[in-house]
């Protein structure tokens, strides 16, 4: 969120101290900030950046931003695109872990759904968006974007304009669900991830 934040042009120092961090946390390789500052961080720089659409745009980014991650790695090596799923869901706490994966399974179709890890942390909309639209963007890198969405679910209210969802998820989006979670066909699990 601070490499998007300092892209996006929004001051450093003051983004820093509006959320009680150091500067020189920033510089170890090991960067672990207790989630309640993540948040305060996610609200500050969604707050700064003046865009509606904040947490479509900084899902669309992360993947970029995240080349040479662990995570990325791992699940560009693994065999298909079912054993990459079941990857991320097992390292997910190692790029962020206020929220938690799973994969749900009807029929000829999966759900890739999206809930809160920790019981008194409410998820934003912007958070929820965030992460449906870096599973998207993980799922079209590992496919060559071959895959092809058929539904997202969001548990938060309409946003006014839907421009930017449907833009970028190419399939229905629907709101007020029991679930956010992405629809894709279940075949897409057994395909391989091309070298």
């Amino acid at each position: 969120v601070f490499r998007y934040a300092f892209e996006a042009g929004i001051d450093a120092t003051s983004l820093l101290e509006a959320v009680g961090l150091e500067a020189g946390l920033l510089a170890g390789p090991t960067l672990s900030v207790p989630i309640e500052k993540c948040l305060v961080l996610w609200n500050e720089v969604m707050t700064r950046s003046n865009d509606p659409d904040f947490g479509l745009h900084f899902g669309e980014k992360v993947t970029r931003l995240a080349t040479g991650h662990i995570v990325t790695a791992l699940l560009m090596n693994c065999a298909t695109i079912g054993e990459a799923l079941e990857k991320m869901t097992r390292y997910q706490s190692l790029s962020i872990d206020f929220f938690q994966t799973s994969l749900r399974r009807e029929g000829e179709y999966v759900f890739r759904v999206i809930e809160p890890a920790i019981a008194h942390v409410a998820l934003h909309r912007h958070h929820t968006e965030a992460a449906l639209c870096v599973l998207a963007q993980t799922l079209r890198l590992l496919t060559r974007n071959h895959v092809q969405f058929t539904e997202v679910h969001f548990t938060h209210s309409r946003p006014t304009d839907t421009g930017e969802p449907q833009r970028i998820f190419a399939c229905p989006v629907l709101f007020d669900q029991p679930r956010t979670e992405l629809k894709f066909q279940r075949a897409v699990l057994a395909w391989q991830i091309p070298m």
